[in-house]
Order: C-alpha cells, then sequence, then structure tokens
C-alpha cells in the first residue's frame, strides 16, 4: 500500500520537472506576405453596432451614461433629489454616516418636502384661479355677445345719434368757440334748415298768445311740432291724427277733417255737437254731447254698402243726411277705437262693442257670443254688441239663492285687437288677442285668443305688484284705477294712492304689459312679449321744489295719452307749466324731438320753437342749441293760463299713428 503511494509521488515529481511545450496557432493567414495600404484598408472587416452607432465607443455612451455630466444642480426640475440634497452646502463640514449628518440631512429633505408641498398647492390654486376668471370671461363674454346682438339696432341709432345729434353736450362755453362741436351743431343745424323753410318759419306764432294747433311726425314729416296756418286762434276738443288722415273737433263741436288730397281742412256736417272722435276700418265714429254715435266713410274712401240716412228738416223737405247713428240701447259717454271694431261706455257704465268692417278679422275682441272659434255665426256690422258675461255678474245671497247684479266700468281702451275695462271695485278685465300678452295673461296655444272676459286684476294684486313703491298695510279703499289705456298691442293702467294721513305721502303708479319691442312699455327694456304687468319705474320719485311751501313735494301724473307705439305722459308740476316726457318708437319724428331714435324710458322734449327763434345772424344755430338742450329748455304745456282776450286755456299732446300733434283747449 504504502509502495504504491510512493510510486504515485514520484511519478508526479517527474512530470512536473518536465518543460511545458507551447505551440502557437494563428487563426487567419494570408498568403500574400507583403501587402500595400490600399489593400489593407480594403480587407478591413466592418461591424455595425445598431442604428445610429457607429463604433462600440458611441454605444457604451448611451448604455452607460455619465451622471455626473447629466445633473445640473441650477436646474431644479432636472436635477437628481438625493444629489441636490447631498451636495447641499451645509453637509459639507459634516462626516459622511455621522449622527449629526443624518440628522442634517433628514431635516434638508424634509424641509424640500414642506417646500415642495407650499410650491403644489400654489400651482394648484393658481390653475383654480386661471380657470375662475377664464370662465368668468366666457360668461360675461357671452352675456355681453347676447346683449349686443338683441340690441344692435337700438346701439347703432344711439350712437349715431349721439354723435351727429347731441347738441347738448357740447364743450364750448359759447358760441363764439364753435370749434369745440364743429360737427355736432352744424350738421343739426344744416337739418333744421332743411326742414324749415320760409313758409314754414312765417307759420309760426307766439306759442303763449296764440292758440292753434301743432302737428309731427309722418303725417307732416316733421321731426319738430308744426303748426297749421288753418287753426290758428282756435280751441279744440279733440284731435285723431294717423300717418295720412287728421280729424279737428273744435270747441264748438265743429268737425274737420284733411287728408292729403285737399288743400286744407273741411268741415263736415254732423247732426249734432261733437266732444269726441275715433277712427276704425274705413269709418269715422262721432260721439255727440247728446250721448249718441253717428258714424260716416273717412274722407278719401269708398265704402261699399252704405246708405246715408234720410231725415225732414224744419221745413218738411226730406234731407240726406252723409251719417248713420249707431242703435244704441243707452247713451254712451265714452268710445275708442282699434282697427276693425269700437268700444263704447255707456252712461250707465255698460260695455258695449260695434263692428266696423265688413270683412272683420276676429282674434275675439267681439266677445263669447262670436267667438273666433265658431266660424259659423256672422258679426253683424255697425250694431252695438252687448257682452253679457262682461257687464252681469252672478251674486249668492246669505240664503244661498243667487241672483244677476249689473256691473258697471268707469273706463275703457281699444287695441288693435283686443280690449282692456275698469269696474267700480277696481277690477281689471280684458279679451281679445293676446299674441304679446296685451290682455295680461301668460301666453301660450290656448289662450293666445280670449273671446271671454277676464278679470287679470284686483286692488290687492296691484298692491302686491306695486309693494315697494307704496307705504306698508295699505288699504283697498285708498287706492283707485284712474283710467285704463292702449296702445296697438300694449295696456296701461294709471294707479292713484292718496294717504288718508299726509296728502304729500301720495303716489300715481303706470302698469305696463304687452309688447314693448319698441320700448313702449317704458320699463328700459324692449320686450316682445311681456304678459305680467310691469312698474314704469322712471315715474315714481319725481320731486321738485314749492317756493310756495319752501319745500320738497311729489311730482304726480296729470294725463297719459298713448298712440299706436308711443305714448306721452304729462307731468303735474306746480304752477301753469307741465313737463311732458315720451316713451316708445320715434321712426317717423313722432317725439317731437327732432330725432328719430325711439327710447325704452321717459325722455324730455324741446320746447315749442318760436317766431324769436329765428331772429339775429346765428339763428340756425341758436335753434340747434334750443332743440339739443332740454335741461333747460324743454317742454312745458301750459295749464291755466290766460290768453290776451281772457280765456283760460290749456295745452293738451295727443299721441297718434306714427304721429302726435299739440292742441289748445279751454280749461
Amino acid at each position: 500500500m504504502i509502495s504504491r503511494t510512493v510510486k504515485a509521488s514520484r511519478r508526479g515529481l517527474f512530470l512536473c520537472r518536465l518543460p511545458k511545450i507551447i505551440t502557437p496557432i494563428r487563426f487567419y493567414s494570408n498568403n500574400e506576405k507583403k501587402q500595400t495600404i490600399e489593400q489593407f484598408n480594403k480587407s478591413k472587416v466592418e461591424y455595425k453596432f445598431g442604428y445610429n452607432f457607429d463604433s462600440i465607443d458611441d454605444l457604451d455612451k448611451k448604455i452607460n451614461p455619465d451622471r455626473q455630466e447629466e445633473i445640473n444642480l441650477e436646474d431644479d426640475l432636472v436635477a437628481n433629489f438625493n444629489t441636490r440634497i447631498e451636495n447641499d452646502p451645509s453637509l459639507a463640514n459634516l462626516k459622511y454616516g455621522s449622527p449629526e449628518y443624518k440628522e442634517q440631512l433628514h431635516n434638508l429633505y424634509q424641509d424640500f418636502i414642506t417646500r415642495q408641498q407650499k410650491e403644489r398647492k400654489k400651482f394648484e390654486f393658481n390653475e383654480r384661479m386661471k380657470g375662475v376668471y377664464m370662465g368668468a370671461l366666457i360668461v360675461v363674454g357671452a352675456i355681453s355677445a347676447h346683449q349686443i346682438f338683441m340690441n344692435y339696432e337700438y346701439l347703432k341709432t344711439s350712437i349715431m345719434a349721439d354723435i351727429t345729434y347731441n347738441v347738448g353736450e357740447s364743450k364750448a362755453q359759447d358760441l363764439s368757440a364753435p370749434e369745440l362741436n364743429t360737427k355736432k351743431v352744424s350738421n343739426f343745424a344744416e337739418s333744421l334748415e332743411k326742414e324749415f323753410n320760409e313758409e314754414v318759419i312765417a307759420n309760426f306764432q307766439d306759442s303763449s298768445k296764440v292758440p292753434g294747433l301743432y302737428v309731427f311726425g309722418k303725417y307732416n314729416g316733421q321731426k319738430l311740432p308744426i303748426r297749421i296756418p288753418f287753426f290758428n286762434g282756435m280751441l279744440i276738443k279733440d284731435v285723431y291724427i294717423s300717418s295720412d288722415y287728421l280729424v279737428v273737433v273744435n270747441e264748438k263741436g265743429q268737425v274737420f277733417q284733411w287728408y292729403k288730397d285737399l288743400k286744407e281742412p273741411e268741415l263736415m256736417k254732423v247732426p249734432n255737437k261733437v266732444k269726441q272722435i275715433g277712427v276704425s276700418g274705413d269709418y269715422l265714429y262721432l260721439l255727440t254731447e247728446k250721448g249718441e254715435v253717428v258714424y260716416t266713410p273717412r274722407a278719401g274712401t269708398t265704402v261699399s254698402g252704405f246708405s246715408p240716412s234720410k231725415t225732414r228738416n224744419w221745413v218738411g223737405q226730406k234731407v240726406e243726411q252723409n251719417y248713420i247713428k249707431v242703435d244704441m240701447p243707452d247713451s254712451v259717454s265714452q268710445i275708442s277705437s282699434g282697427k276693425r271694431h269700437l268700444l263704447c261706455l255707456s252712461s250707465k257704465g255698460k260695455v258695449y262693442v260695434v263692428n266696423s268692417s265688413s270683412t272683420p278679422e276676429n282674434y275675439g275682441q267681439y266677445g263669447p257670443e262670436y267667438s273666433p272659434f265658431e266660424n259659423s255665426t256672422e258679426i253683424p256690422q255697425n250694431k252695438p254688441i252687448d257682452i253679457t258675461l262682461l257687464n252681469n255678474e252672478l251674486i249668492r245671497r246669505k240664503d244661498g239663492s243667487k241672483t244677476i247684479k249689473q256691473r258697471s266700468f268707469t273706463s275703457v281702451a281699444a287695441g288693435e285687437h283686443f280690449n282692456i275695462t275698469v269696474d267700480q271695485t277696481g277690477e281689471i278685465w280684458t279679451w281679445g288677442q293676446n299674441s304679446n300678452g296685451e290682455c295680461g295673461i301668460e301666453l301660450n296655444l290656448k289662450n293666445e285668443l280670449q273671446p271671454v272676459p277676464k278679470k287679470i286684476l284686483t286692488k290687492k294684486d296691484i298692491i302686491r305688484a306695486c309693494h315697494i313703491h307704496l307705504p306698508k298695510d295699505i288699504r283697498t279703499e285708498n287706492l283707485s284705477i284712474d283710467k285704463v289705456l292702449a296702445g296697438n298691442d300694449s295696456s296701461y293702467i294709471l294707479v292713484s294712492y292718496i294717504d288718508p294721513e299726509d296728502t304729500t305721502q301720495s303716489q300715481q303708479v303706470v302698469l305696463s304689459f304687452g309688447n314693448g319691442l319698441n320700448g313702449q312699455l317704458g320699463n328700459n327694456r324692449y320686450l316682445h312679449v311681456c304678459s305680467k304687468p310691469q312698474i314704469v319705474k322712471s315715474l315714481i320719485g319725481l320731486e321738485e321744489y314749492d317756493e310756495i311751501k319752501n319745500s320738497i313735494t311729489k311730482i304726480g301724473i296729470k294725463d297719459i295719452n298713448v298712440g299706436d307705439k308711443h305714448l306721452f305722459v304729462t307731468l303735474n308740476n306746480i304752477g301753469q307749466n307741465k313737463d311732458v316726457l315720451a316713451i316708445g318708437e320715434n321712426e317717423s319724428g313722432q317725439h317731437g324731438n327732432g330725432k328719430r331714435v325711439k327710447s325704452s324710458k321717459p325722455v324730455q322734449l324741446p320746447k315749442l320753437i318760436e317766431p324769436v327763434d329765428f331772429e339775429g345772424q346765428t339763428k340756425k344755430t341758436k335753434l340747434a342749441q334750443k332743440v339739443g338742450d332740454v335741461v333747460t329748455n324743454r317742454l312745458s304745456l301750459l295749464s291755466n293760463v290766460k290768453l290776451p282776450n281772457g280765456t283760460n286755456i290749456e295745452q293738451v299732446i295727443v299721441a297718434g299713428k306714427e304721429s302726435s300733434a299739440i292742441f289748445y283747449k279751454r280749461c
């Protein structure tokens, strides 16, 4: 066993002592031992390391980038978080890994986290505010764009009128410095010069001494009141004016009519003295002082089927009369004309409707007996229609029995195709067309035509609507409905509150509803449909100084006159001068302020033009300044003024169809 081990060790020792034989092996060989450098370069083998890498060094730089070169400690957005903290100057003097080093490193980390949270909150807050501001900007922009789109025509006319006509805002202190306001004054003066020729100027009279008639609007194409010489010195009771027709009732009850084919107004033959007139359809309706209603074809028209009545004169001869009497059951105290109907109020307080057309347009204005939903019934022409459901009411007695009582009315008004009335208890009734809410009923498909009279307002409803402008705990007996009025498709109610303890606290309110597209509702908006009564707020709170009482007093409302799309409000100022405000359409100059700009709120008007305004070398400029300055030269109608002949008169303004008039009336 031992011998074998020794033999093995000897054999290994022998092998270790032998020298190692190394045989070199060449893996590549070329038979050509000598080559040129060009041949050597051609024999090189090119290796590709991927796209965009020309060598292994480029590949290595992409796989193992140099971290130190990428880190930029000055850039907070790119710098590595740990590197930034570890390179903080506060760690430079501390031993790496020591407790102080770790504590300071922890503090730096916490500060960094806190700062990052604050910056994030600030960033989020800024982003939220940006969103809020952008949202608010979008909302304001949308509302502004909508308002500009809806009121484009008004804004356009207002701006252009202000640039061209508003001479009242002149910076010139006197007429010697026209360069400060040359464009406005000169343009307006030239416009006035075109309207006022020598004939027109010669017709002007002193308005405080000579009564007569002023007209303006589409009837004569003038934007300022112009006198008609024919009526100079004449006192007038009533005037009807439209774009092509003028009817005047003088103090004696005589009727004059004038249309474009006549050179001057002609006198009509009427049976009795006339006190009120109305035009509906092709007929002129006259209310006599006896309470009779007669009608005749309006001048310049031919009505088929009209047969003048015949009567005997005082000697017994038959005489043909060019008028026919409406067979009314009672005497009439008031009439109001619509487009195709006439509304009458009897002396007993009953309401009647008269159809004035052979081809009536039925919108329910004739009452439930001739409903537009039943076309089989023919509406009689120029015959009174008794509105039975309106003129009578059903009363239930205490014992449970029922009885019919007549309802009495105090004021009526007819619109184009609707009617509005008020009874003695102050309840407002309407019926007819309701396409624009003129009946005060919320518009829908069922009530666009309202043939049955409906009670829309009571005194309690009016108190609730006017509670902001009237005292608290007001009683209905202290409230009165003075009158109701109607335009083409708009309604108005004049309400008066009389304070039983202090009359100085009394207040008048005007309610309006219906079509306000031309601003005729006076609520500073242009509404196509308005069925809810709106308060004309501009007429509330008007005050003036009473020199006799040495105190401030409220200004009431003396009268309201409504045309087709515009109206005039005459204020009840102290003294003999009553201010006038205009509202609504002014396309034809029917406001009489020298402009053609409509208004959705009451505006003042310039004074009447006097002969003295055309005296001097600067007459045109002075006149332009006077018309433009409605603050110191505003229109004030005379009231209870004594003329040189001793007659007490007042001036009355009337709104018609695209035209208006001012006349003198005996007090």
